[in-house]
């Protein structure tokens, strides 16, 4: 039953949380008071983790006595900070005591704020890392910013390090911190080491108007002392009193969909979010909620939900490999108006606007390219935007396949993070949203739309784990059958009519976790393989859906051995192939051939360095050549599979490559041939040439903006797209 927010207030009054607002006569007195400037403040409330009161004329709150309280502490409202947001909870005294000061940035009106989030710093490290709280220090001045956030995976024992490093005083602006999964260490109330550093695990504080809500992951490395009830028991009561002000409200969480705590199954269709307790109630029903700003999937990632009312933000890692520091705006009304990713060494990207020699540079509008290589077909190049800052500008761009002149754009209800499919004067699309589009190839005209999201979970059912620029797949058609292959995440593959977008048949997998990789499916033969990163390597029959075999986590007998031998099937980003009747792979250390019909490796080469990246095997003149994640480009003979060469080359300028830190001299792409030579785009902005017998480097040509996206050749022509937005073409 949907509960409003006059009804909420009335019970939630009626339940005491609202109860002993200035009263300092009862019986247990836990009581102190409030000054601003060294003035009584009224209406400020206080907290010991359940009850919640505001403060009266004199600044004097008071609370009854909570034995589970472990501390008591305020929530600082808009235009004010304090050195000292909570105290320690020692039993029934009148002393607890809090200062404010004014603090510009945070009052009433439009304002910004700092969001980061798994920086899980390292300790031998240090210097790197106070390089980009440094940085962090100068973006909060510049953007003014009200406050900063990290949402969590800190890091056990480095905590007090991060602390150190990362604080009120070191950056400039009031820190706020978020428990994230990593941050629960220990088999009994894992969250102590967070609580000595950090204070309260859940907690709320106003900016802008605004009332902003924290609150933890509910599961991680460790058993949390609290549950679900704990933290929902002082949720109702501190947004009783953001109800009855009318605030809006924000959620910074670690986990987003993640959590165990939020129940985000209608979040995007009907913009409903409910807590996850014996007695949910919808945060949405009462509360004016604006955003979900969280970490936890180490990407960027901006979606609205469908009636564009709340938002759902996530910011990569700001000192791993896709390094981002991100500021968000928000309008006096509390909706966000955009967030702004500034990258690690995006100061160092210096882009080349000149169009290459006898050819021609067009640019997207807006946004980034990913994986979206482009594609050819019906005389247009097609590239997939994805959108970081909430500009709605995320689809498909079709540009004349001689001029570069922008044909038409398609806008998608998700990210666009890979390639689309032209066939036949069609173009096939697939967004993160799980939304499969087919349109007329010469004008981007709708034709039909397949939506995935009801058959798949993420409408209707919880989500444990997060749907994001890797959860939606490449696709691949297969032109001998007719059918159209979607993959999503380790959740589904879908074999679909291409005509009538009808379903031939879909597969359930075994692993529920929403981190996919977006590698395409392989069609081999009469059996499909789909990758899904740290899930596993699956075999379906082509025919009829049927699971063959799945390599994943849990196929060995002991953790050791079941580690040892999953890996190379887990840490899959790398494209499969089929070539001579056998499944081709990279990843982890190793390239290795597969039979597609048992899933037995046929023969293997372990290569003493990582491999798992967007890239695939390409195949001449008896030699094997694919990317790696430090590198460069790698040359095998293909018959007894010895290392030939290797070709570096430079830092990478943005890396996306999971949990790797800089300098990173990655290729992460799919090489081609042309021209006789071997090509690759490169994450240090350039595109490459090589020799392919001697591995010798005949090209390169820096653009200046990193390339995410692999290269094509069509009609003897070569086309990147680099992150930027830039789409080149080369004759």
């Amino acid at each position: 039953m949907k509960i409003d927010r006059r009804s909420f207030i009335k019970v939630a009054a009626a339940g005491g949380a609202m109860a002993a607002v200035g009263d300092t006569t009862l019986a247990h007195k836990v009581s102190g008071r409030v000054l601003a400037d060294g003035k009584p403040i009224s209406g400020v409330v206080v907290s010991d983790g359940l009850n919640c009161v505001e403060t009266g004329d004199d600044g004097v709150w008071s609370l009854p006595e909570n034995e589970k309280a472990r501390f008591i502490f305020v929530t600082v409202p808009s235009g004010w900070r304090t050195d000292r947001r909570y105290l320690k909870y020692e039993g029934p005294r009148n002393n607890y005591d809090f200062s404010l000061v004014a603090w510009g940035a945070s009052k009433r009106g439009s304002f910004s704020f700092v969001h980061i989030g798994d920086s899980e710093i390292k300790p031998g490290r240090l210097s790197d890392e106070r390089k980009w709280v440094a940085k962090a220090r100068d973006i909060a001045s510049a953007s003014g910013a009200a406050f900063m956030v990290h949402t969590g995976d800190i890091d056990g024992q480095r905590m007090p390090l991060h602390a150190e490093i990362m604080n009120d005083r070191t950056v400039g602006c009031p820190v706020y911190y978020v428990l994230g999964n990593h941050d629960i260490k220990g088999r009994e109330k894992g969250e102590s080491i967070f609580e000595s550093v950090f204070g309260p695990c859940w907690y709320s504080f106003d900016a802008g108007g605004t009332h902003f809500v924290s609150t933890p992951m509910m599961w991680g490395d460790g058993r949390p002392s609290y549950n679900v009830e704990d933290v929902v028991g002082w949720l109702r009561n501190d947004l009783v009193i953001a109800a009855r002000k009318k605030q809006p409200v924000m959620i910074l969480t670690h986990g987003g969909v993640d959590s165990r705590l939020w129940d985000l199954r209608e979040f995007f269709t009907r913009s409903v979010v409910s807590t996850e307790s014996a007695t949910p109630f919808e945060i949405t029903a009462i509360c004016k909620l604006k955003a979900v700003v969280h970490g936890h999937i180490h990407s960027n990632y901006f979606h609205r939900t469908d009636d564009g009312t709340i938002a759902i933000i996530s910011a990569a890692p700001p000192n791993k490999n896709d390094a981002t520091l991100q500021v968000i705006h928000v309008a006096a009304d509390g909706a966000v108006n955009r967030a702004e990713n500034i990258f690690d060494l995006e100061s160092q990207w210096h882009p080349d606007d000149a169009a290459p020699s006898g050819g021609w540079k067009a640019r997207i509008d807006n946004g980034h390219i990913h994986y979206s290589m482009p594609e050819t077909g019906a005389g247009n190049v097609f590239v997939g935007s994805v959108d970081y800052s909430g500009a709605g500008t995320r689809g498909l761009y079709a540009f004349d396949a001689k001029t570069g002149v922008k044909k038409w754009f398609f806008p998608t209800r998700g990210d666009v993070v890979s390639s689309a499919i032209c066939r036949a004067n069609k173009v096939y699309v697939h967004d993160t949203f799980w939304q499969v589009y087919a349109l007329d190839a010469k004008t981007g005209k709708l034709i039909w739309r397949f939506d995935a999201r009801d058959e798949i979970g993420l409408t209707g059912t919880r989500l444990w784990g997060g749907a994001s620029g890797f959860s939606a797949s490449f696709m691949t058609y297969d032109d001998v059958s007719n059918r159209l292959y979607i993959g999503n995440a380790c959740k589904s593959l879908f074999a679909i009519d291409p005509d009538s977008a009808e379903i031939v048949w879909r597969t359930d997998a075994t692993y529920g976790i929403f981190l996919g990789s977006p590698t395409c499916p392989a069609i081999c033969g009469d059996v499909v393989v789909g990758r899904a990163n740290w899930a596993g390597t699956y075999g379906y029959d082509a025919k009829t859906g049927k699971t063959l075999w799945i390599h994943k986590l849990g196929n060995a007998p002991t953790a050791k051995e079941r580690h040892r031998l999953a890996e190379p099937w887990l840490e899959c980003m790398g494209f499969p192939l089929y070539r001579n009747g056998r499944l081709i792979l990279t990843g982890h250390d190793r390239y290795f051939e597969v039979d597609p019909k048992s899933g037995e490796i046929v023969r293997q080469k372990k290569l003493g360095f990582d491999v798992s990246c967007f890239t695939a095997p390409v195949f001449l003149d008896g030699r094997i050549y694919f990317g790696s994640a430090s590198e460069g480009l790698v040359c095998l003979d293909e018959k007894s599979l010895d290392l030939l060469w290797k070709a570096q080359v430079e830092q990478a300028l943005y890396s996306l490559p999971t949990y790797k830190y800089s300098p990173i001299r990655s290729l992460c792409s799919v090489p081609v041939v042309w021209k006789g030579l071997i090509w690759a785009t490169a994450q240090d902005g350039a595109l490459y040439a090589w020799d392919p017998v001697s591995g010798e480097r005949r090209e390169r040509i820096f653009t200046g903006v990193p390339y995410i996206a692999s290269a094509k050749v069509s009609d003897n022509r070569l086309y990147t797209a680099d992150f930027s937005g830039r789409v080149r073409c080369f004759v």
